[in-house]
């Protein structure tokens, strides 16, 4: 097997310089004053050590999807975009048939303290969205919650994610990656959900998409497994998480799957829960958008969590030692939970090669497909930041193949730096 620890990242994250994640090495936009950009994963893990189906349990599935076509798809077919939009190209964007442009906010740059909020910056997004309409483009929003202000850390004791080993996750030094702990606080959360709101009042509801997540680097997940020197973390272990918790003290690692079983359910649901409030929250704010729910990395593939909860999740696994599990990557419990209406399954991993043809092999928006696809709920992508003519083709390609609304890619200055691929490539490879 390939036993390579994961370190997925994805859009709307932004580290002003150049740094080292999983295996890859990846350069980003500025932070300031917006923010976009996403490195590659690494590679993905083997297939041959998959185990036997998965056995976690799923939310129930919301009601059948109605008859009329999926939201965010133009008359013409699918959409084609750009991540970290700057604007200053979007008319020749739009001649190479790249009509999707992506306004990217950042929180702590738009809310400085509680109900206290930038007119300068918001009036720059503001000129920023009428020059990408203008040259006739249609706009995705991502909100750059992942970017939470300070006063927000201390609104109470239990604003940071917790592990098992006491580390209170709190990265310095990345944009994107000092999240807050919007699974478990409520504090957080409708602290982030008058943000929200504030967006909707500022810029109107006509966008037409929106990007959900919620997690480090805009994503749907928890932090990284490898914090603080420990490799097996898991991030239920604040107050509020124990309180929650059907087995309260129990640590990962410890006797017996029993207890393993109940934390994991937990766990996912947990994620879930949230997966959902940020939609329904999308869905009343920006009511005409589709909301697109980022998905990262490989995700935890039919039976796997079996694995690691007979294992104690004591790390061992595969899907462990990926990082997986513990950021809760459990595409199958997520996507049974979303609601059919305006929402759809987004890959962060579109350019992500395919280990074969099993569903505990194939490319992470090909299963994603085939989860979303029997419920009536489309599917999109971005690549994961790789700059080469082949990924661009593989993404062009699965859009076409796969029946994807559309995609977008990481990033349009690089489309514009003189370097393979080009934004002529890109429309080439179009059509």
């Amino acid at each position: 097997m390939v036993a390579c620890a994961l370190q997925f990242q994805s859009a709307g994250d932004a580290v002003g310089a150049s740094s080292t994640f999983g295996h890859g090495l990846r350069k980003f936009p500025s932070p300031s004053p917006t923010v976009g950009g996403s490195p590659s994963p690494s590679p993905s893990p083997s297939p041959t050590v998959r185990p036997s189906p998965s056995v976690s349990p799923s939310p129930s599935a919301s009601p059948s999807p109605s008859a009329s076509p999926p939201p965010g798809l133009p008359p013409s077919g699918p959409w084609y975009g750009t991540l970290a939009t700057g604007g200053a190209s979007n008319g020749q964007d739009v001649q190479h048939h790249v009509t999707v442009a992506t306004l990217e906010l950042s929180w702590q740059n738009y809310e400085t303290s509680p109900g206290v909020f930038n007119t300068s910056y918001i009036s720059q997004q503001q000129q920023k969205l009428q020059g990408m309409r203008s040259a006739g483009m249609r706009v995705a929003l991502d909100a750059g919650v992942q970017y939470p202000p300070s006063w927000v850390f201390g609104l109470d004791a239990n604003t940071y994610y917790v592990n098992q080993y006491g580390d209170r996750y709190a990265p310095t030094g990345n944009p994107g990656l000092a999240v807050a702990n919007t699974v478990f606080d409520p504090n957080v959360r409708q602290a982030m959900g008058t943000y929200l709101a504030r967006i909707a009042q500022d810029f109107g509801e006509s966008f037409a998409f929106v990007r959900a997540g919620g997690g480090w680097y805009s994503e749907l997940h928890y932090p990284a497994a490898s914090y603080n020197g420990h490799s097996n973390s898991y991030w239920a272990f604040d107050a509020n998480a124990q309180a929650g918790s059907p087995v309260p003290g129990w640590k990962p690692g410890q006797c017996c799957a029993t207890q393993a079983q109940q934390f994991w359910n937990y766990y996912v649901s947990s994620l879930v829960s949230y997966q959902n409030w940020q939609v329904t929250s999308y869905h009343s704010d920006f009511p005409s958008a589709l909301v697109e729910v980022l998905y990262p990395g490989w995700g935890v593939r039919p039976g796997q969590d079996t694995a690691a909860v007979n294992a104690d999740l004591g790390g061992t696994t595969s899907a462990e030692i990926n990082g997986e599990t513990q950021q809760g990557t459990e595409f199958s419990s997520e996507v049974a939970g979303l609601s059919t209406t305006a929402t759809a399954v987004y890959s962060t991993w579109l350019d992500a090669a395919d280990q074969g043809t099993t569903t505990q092999s194939e490319s992470p928006i090909a299963y994603l497909v085939s989860l979303a696809s029997p419920r009536g709920i489309p599917a999109a992508g971005e690549n994961a930041g790789a700059q080469s003519l082949s990924a661009m083709q593989l993404c062009v390609s699965r859009v076409k193949s796969l029946g994807l609304l559309g995609m977008s890619w990481a990033w349009e200055s690089n489309l514009y730096s003189g370097s393979s691929p080009t934004i002529t490539d890109y429309g080439t490879l179009i059509g």
